[in-house]
Parts: C-alpha cells; structure tokens; sequence
C-alpha cells in the first residue's frame, strides 16, 4: 500500500504543477443560492474564455485571471445584481486543498491545487470547480482532452481520463486516513 501512495502522491503533485483550477462557492446550499453559482459560472467563463483561449502556460493563466480579478468580480455581481440579490463576491488566488474530484470526463486526485476561488457572499454553500489551465472548462470534451494531453505527462493524463482511477485512489485515500 506504501509504494501505491507514494506513486499517488507524485502523480497528483505532477498534475497540480502543471493546472490551474477554478473554483466557485456558493452563499448557501438554498436552491436559489445554487442555481446563482452555476449563473456565475457561466458568466465568468464567457468573459474569460477569449482571455485564457490561447494561454500556453500555467504561469500565463494565473496572470491572465489575476490581471482580470476585477473583470471576474463585475461578471459575478452582475449576474447576482440581475437575480436581486446584494451578496459581496470575493476572487482570491491561493494554493486550495480539493478532495477527489470528477469533472466530465477528467478525474482528479485530491491533494492541493493553485486555484482562483469565487467565493459569493458567505461562501458557505456546495462549490463547483473545472481546470482553467489547460483550458478543459471553456472547451469541448474533444478539445479539453487534447489540451490536457498536450501539458500532462502519459502517466498524468492516464490518471485523469482512466475511470478505474478514481476507485484506486479512492483506496490510496482509506490508506491515508488508516495510517496517518
């Protein structure tokens, strides 16, 4: 089981290098404050996805979304303003923990992640998350596929496209919390 986690471990490290997540928590779980987040989500990616599009770089696309945290905080408010409702938006830029994670078709492996975080309001609700860098959130399945292969290595894209994955790292994870 050692050797599994270590192998895990630098496999998540190795695909944390090289993407960018993007994150969005909503105020609450309320249904109403859910459906806002997902309104969010699409906003802020139609504003970015021309800016971050042809980014060829991690490092280029955390200064694309830091050079436009403003951009992103008006898309964001706009779409609560829209909706009537009055929550701050907060847009920080940090190193975040993530648990496992399934998104489309790609899978990741918990571990820490640099991550733009969208926190509305209290930032208290159940988030969404997608990987701006390479750009898998603004493309197609197709698209998002080619992109991830083209900056992963063929261990790190086996991982995140292999389903049976998720359920070994899954088992790295019981192994984690039974001999921490």
């Amino acid at each position: 089981g050692f050797s599994l986690k270590i192998y895990a471990d630098s496999i998540q490290s190795g695909i944390a290098d090289k993407v960018v997540r993007l994150h969005i928590l909503a105020d609450s779980d309320s249904p109403r404050d859910q459906q806002l987040k997902l309104m969010v989500r699409d906003e802020v990616q139609k504003v970015m996805k021309e800016k971050i599009k042809n980014s060829s770089s991690k490092a280029e696309t955390i200064k694309i979304l830091e050079e436009n945290k403003y951009t992103i905080i008006t898309a964001a408010k706009k779409v609560l303003r829209e909706n009537n409702n009055d929550c701050n938006v907060n847009v920080k830029f940090e190193k975040t923990l993530f648990p496992i994670r399934k998104y489309n078709s790609f899978i990741f492996p918990s571990g820490y992640y640099d991550a733009v975080k969208i926190e509305i309001g209290s930032g208290k609700g159940h988030n969404w998350w997608c990987v701006m860098y390479p750009s898998i959130c603004i493309s197609t399945a197709d698209e998002g596929k080619d992109r991830a292969k083209a900056v992963l290595s063929d261990d790190e894209y086996s991982v995140v496209t292999d389903d049976k994955v998720e359920y070994k790292f899954f088992i790295v994870e019981l192994f984690q919390k039974i001999f921490v």
